[in-house]
């Protein structure tokens, strides 16, 4: 299985985990689909098996989703889980004969686990055609970029994956993995401004998980490895290399005509520059961000960046005055004894509770669908 490959059905439909079975026929005729919560007793037995399968008890599970698959043969959240249990069990075949009946019917999120089941079974050429399929049958299903990118960067085709991801958050901004991904192929290819962008949107999209607290140290680790101090012409200089060079000449152009990536690193390098680098306390990372988002006010930068959703979400931010307190928990993960000492301070859990209460109540992304 690849990683963070296994999903549940998103937005209220279910939850995503498979197990394994019996070998279905694959002339079984597919019936239309229903994406609905089965009656109550049965609803109760899906969810018994969902958390079997959290559990790693798949053998179980299996037993479980096979036999609700028996009973509920059109129930398309049965037969998504059924199909990723398979998955979970290496056998990722098996959820392709169960799943190819219905790619027809299939929502973007359990077409996207059919077409990375075709990919974990080595039918790789199978794979991408059905999820440059699914992306033109279902433009703004976010997972199925990510799934294509996965793919592509699997396969050493980074620029492609990079482009993949890209077009899935502006199809779906909301589909967190996408900035995951690509934070992390724009971390290795020494993109380190655009990485922190995406890694912190993707941290608002997902703040719980593991690979979420792998993104704050990785984040951490871009402004350690990329703001160093230097000796130039005998005096001590700092040196940002947070993006690469513009691909226009800075001094001939306007600041307009400059990507927004180096824009973001002279605005947020000035910031990192007055913060006494080299950069090892989270201290420094919240004088360098209220450096930058001070100037943004002050109406430096371009528009791009000024509008960018997370630039005007943390301007927001910065106003209802919880800053400090986001910044704390936005890099926690890689600061625990800066954490320590905050969280230590008179009336911080105050600003935790405060700040716990904005942050669900002030989405970056609204829903509007």
């Amino acid at each position: 299985m690849r990683c963070g490959r296994a999903r549940r059905l998103p937005r209220g439909l279910w939850w995503s985990k498979p197990p394994a079975g019996q070998r279905f026929p694959s002339s079984t005729i597919a019936r239309p689909l229903r994406f609905e919560v089965p009656p109550t007793e049965q609803a109760d037995r899906l969810r018994a098996a969902v958390h079997k399968m959290d559990e790693g008890s798949l053998g179980e599970a299996t037993r479980l989703l096979t036999a609700l698959h028996e009973e509920l043969p059109d129930n398309g959240l049965v037969l998504h889980e059924l199909a990723l249990c398979y998955r979970l069990r290496k056998q990722p075949e098996k959820a392709i004969e169960l799943l190819e009946p219905y790619v027809a019917q299939l929502p973007a999120d359990t077409l996207a686990a059919y077409g990375s089941a075709l990919d974990e079974a080595g039918r790789t050429a199978e794979a991408e055609k059905a999820l440059r399929a699914g992306i033109q049958k279902h433009r703004d299903g976010g997972i199925l970029y990510s799934e294509l990118g996965t793919l592509l960067s699997n396969a050493g085709r980074t620029d492609e994956a990079l482009e993949i991801y890209q077009q899935g958050i502006s199809a779906d901004p909301r589909t967190a993995p996408n900035y995951l991904h690509a934070a992390t192929l724009l971390a290795s290819a020494h993109h380190g401004g655009a990485a922190l962008i995406y890694g912190e949107v993707f941290r608002l999209l997902e703040p719980a998980t593991d690979r979420s607290r792998e993104m704050a140290v990785m984040m951490a680790k871009i402004l350690q490895d990329n703001v160093k101090v230097t000796t130039e012409d005998g005096k001590p200089a700092v040196r940002l290399t947070l993006a690469p060079p513009p691909v226009v000449d800075a001094k001939e152009a306007s600041a307009a005509e400059l990507p927004m990536e180096n824009v973001f690193e002279m605005l947020f390098g000035a910031g990192l520059s007055l913060a006494n680098p080299p950069i090892h306390s989270l201290e420094q990372v919240h004088q360098a961000r209220s450096t930058y988002l001070a100037a943004l006010r002050e109406g430096k930068g371009t528009p791009a960046l000024r509008e960018y959703p997370l630039t005007r979400w943390q301007l927001a931010l910065d106003a209802a005055g919880l800053l400090e307190t986001y910044d704390y928990w936005l890099y926690s993960p890689a600061y625990e004894e800066d954490v320590k000492e905050w969280a230590s301070r008179p009336g911080a859990k105050q600003k935790l509770e405060k700040l716990i209460d904005y942050l669900s109540t002030h989405p970056l992304f609204p829903e509007t669908r």
